[in-house]
């Protein structure tokens, strides 16, 4: 008989190495040297700390295991509400029976997050295809220092929201000229791809500490923000929303994640710069704290439209 339940920090520690290290040897005989292959007790218990780790037990041994966790290395693990699946293994031995699915499945139940995430090797296509069967999409790739390999990163909205908010791709950044043309015909705005919105063709160049897209089950893009850094002053940028997604929580789901990451980065506080004539989006911003302080005519704009200068002071702001 299976049974699934959640175990403390400290529980089945030489069990749960011993499995992970037989799980992940056939991987390590190709060269990808996963920390799971070969990782000590110590490690384990190591990871397991402060973390929330499920087990599948099958006459009351580990069949399977999981650990879910908060984590920092990456733009997408650092993003609120945010967990990181892994270690993940089956008993080599009882693999192909749907054990690691249901066991995946308890997991990500049980909501402790809104989005889970991972990363897992390239070369190893199959694992990346295991996610995505179970509905976590790519969102990105990363070489860690490390590792020999590359990885790469999924995730997975797991509150029933439907969309994924993920740092962007190269291949979002038209879906995103998308929306901000879209919202510019709404407003009667100008639109300059040679000049004003060069920057909406290469948004990971041109925002190098963040920009953050929503998307939904197709990939379609529903709106985006970034992280304008220039000096000390971080400032957002580009907060978009078509006008068929909004209401969806998108705007505050991006706020969450622009705050997150300026005081990761050190910053005091975030400067917002937003045309008078977008009344939604000064009601957003005052809903995280942020106060009116000037205004200006906006550089390079071809309209010369007028914004409001707004601040957000991070100790002080306001997390609904």
């Amino acid at each position: 008989m299976l049974t699934i339940q959640k175990i403390g920090e400290d529980e089945r520690i030489p069990e749960i190495t011993a499995l992970l290290n037989r799980a992940y040897q056939p991987l390590a005989e190709r060269g990808l040297n996963f920390t799971a292959a070969t990782q000590s007790e110590y490690i384990t218990a190591e990871r397991m700390a402060g973390a929330h780790t499920f087990v599948a037990l099958q006459d009351d041994q580990v069949a399977a295991v999981v650990t879910v966790h908060p984590d920092k290395d990456h733009l997408i693990y650092r993003q609120p509400n945010t967990l990181v699946v892994g270690p993940f293994a089956v008993d080599p031995n009882l693999q192909g029976q749907h054990i690691g699915s249901q066991l995946l499945q308890f997991a990500e139940d049980q909501q402790l997050a809104s989005t889970y995430a991972l990363d897992t090797a390239v070369p190893a296509s199959h694992l990346s295809e295991y996610y995505k069967q179970r509905g976590y999409r790519e969102v990105g790739q990363i070489k860690w220092d490390t590792k020999t390999y590359h990885s790469a990163v999924l995730a997975k909205s797991v509150r029933n929201v439907p969309y994924l908010i993920h740092p962007v791709r190269t291949q979002d950044c038209a879906g995103f000229d998308e929306v901000v043309q879209e919202v510019y015909r709404e407003y009667g705005f100008t639109y300059d791809p040679e000049g004003y919105h060069r920057d909406l063709f290469d948004l990971d160049a041109f925002y190098p500490h963040g920009f953050w897209v929503a998307t939904n089950e197709n990939g379609k893009v529903l709106g985006g923000a970034g992280l304008k850094h220039d000096g000390s002053e971080f400032e957002v940028a580009r907060m978009y929303v078509r006008p068929s997604a909004r209401k969806l929580g998108i705007g505050s789901a991006l706020m969450e994640i622009l705050i997150r990451e300026a005081q990761f980065l050190g910053a005091a506080k975030l400067n917002i710069w937003t045309d008078t004539a977008f009344g939604d989006a000064h009601r957003l911003y005052q809903k995280f704290g942020a106060k009116t302080v000037s205004e200006r005519i906006c550089p390079g704009d071809p309209d010369q439209a007028c914004e409001h200068g707004m601040v957000l002071q991070i100790q002080e702001c306001q997390i609904p």
